[in-house]
């Protein structure tokens, strides 16, 4: 059972997900939660906190869906990455309703929320994982890689598609063979 801090983050999440980030209040957590008014600023004082906290819980599930996929192993190849990046799309749009992603993007949207952080980290590791396999400009090919896969995961989560495995293996490949 996730500790009470976990509980809030999970339940803002949640909110982010279902109502974007009008529906993001301490209030609104603890009401969600059905604990005492005030103890959502118990563990995030100030929205940024709780905000900041989410990206980082959002950047954790991220990494925990990573080790699912591929468990203890290392990217080998070209073949092996795409079939990882394939899967990661399909458990990021799909998966649980895509809570975590839709949250994101709610915060993305916002625009009030600096995002440019949490974005380069993202972009790094996946540079790291471009450059294991060999691809020339790992940094230049990651960025669009990246924006390969969240054009997918916003069509998947808003119905207009439906996951073509070969096609983005294909795409995918294309991008990532040297």
């Amino acid at each position: 059972m996730p500790d009470r801090r976990t509980s809030v983050l999970e339940a803002a999440i949640q909110l982010l997900a279902q109502g974007g980030t009008r529906g993001l209040s301490h209030r609104s957590i603890d009401r969600a939660l059905r604990i005492p008014l005030g103890s959502t600023a118990n563990y995030f004082p100030t929205r940024q906190s709780l905000v900041d906290a989410i990206l980082l819980q959002i950047e954790a599930r991220d990494l925990q869906a990573y080790y699912q996929i591929a468990p203890g192993s290392d990217v080998q190849d070209v073949d092996h990455l795409v079939t990882f990046l394939v899967e990661f799309i399909r458990v990021a749009a799909l998966e649980d309703g895509g809570v975590h992603t839709r949250a994101r993007l709610a915060l993305a949207s916002d625009g009030v929320v600096d995002l440019s952080e949490y974005r380069r980290r993202q972009v790094a590791g996946l540079a790291e994982l471009v450059e294991a396999v060999g691809t020339p400009a790992p940094f230049r090919v990651a960025m669009t890689v990246s924006a390969l896969m969240d054009g997918t995961i916003l069509h998947l989560m808003t119905g207009q598609v439906e996951l073509d495995p070969d096609a983005t293996r294909s795409a995918l490949h294309q991008l990532l063979s040297p």
